[in-house]
């Protein structure tokens, strides 16, 4: 390949990496807005993994939000860590009892988007 670089066609980048090894990627805050499982040495519903975003991001709790599908390991573990939460809740199940409620229920996608716009639309009030 040209360059020296190791490698050949249709290999994917990063495949066979451990994220856990090495510098932490996105550790600059160059992620975009997208952290993904590259970016986390934990896994959910563990706080850790949500402080480990928090820290790529260098955001704090109360400003970032997990819009998840699973009530377990998606919205336990955002709030657990702080953070606001949006449940996409296709099968249509019940918080559990002793639990705490997401911030935002949606059934379907097109909910779901309804719920974005209406925040994205409120927090540019709110910075006005």
């Amino acid at each position: 390949s040209e360059g020296g670089e190791e490698g050949g066609e249709g290999e994917n980048p990063g495949e066979g990496e451990n994220p856990g090894e090495g510098e932490n990627p996105g550790a600059d805050g160059e992620t975009g807005g997208v952290v993904t499982y590259q970016h986390i040495f934990n896994t959910k519903p563990d706080v850790g993994a949500f402080h480990c975003v928090e820290r790529v991001l260098n955001q704090n709790p109360g400003e970032l939000w997990m819009i998840g599908d699973s009530f377990s390991s998606d919205m336990e573990g955002a709030k657990k860590a702080g953070w606001k939460t949006i449940w996409l809740n296709k099968n249509l199940e019940t918080v559990p009892e002793g639990k705490e409620a997401p911030d935002y229920i949606a059934q379907t996608e097109e909910e779901l988007l309804e719920i974005v716009k209406i925040l994205v639309m409120k927090e540019s009030k709110d910075e006005q």
